[in-house]
């Protein structure tokens, strides 16, 4: 049976984790109902700057707590 979620979430998953320090219990996700849910994300502070680097704020850390993509 052909399954769209194995296709797409290795895709996504490499994508999101240049940001945050993944792990395999911290999200939930089902493409077919439609959500993508994360939990307990600790953010890659040094990508996270270099997005915004003329801003003069310097992080310390970074979580968030839940992330829903529906």
């Amino acid at each position: 049976m052909f399954k769209l979620e194995s296709y797409i979430t290795p895709w996504l998953l490499s994508y999101i984790d240049q940001y945050v320090k993944l792990r395999r219990e911290d999200f939930q996700l089902s493409l077919w109902g439609g959500d993508v849910v994360f939990y307990n994300l600790e953010l890659r502070l040094a990508n996270i700057q270099k997005l915004v680097p003329t801003l003069p704020i310097i992080f310390q850390s970074g979580i968030i707590h839940e992330l829903r993509i529906h």
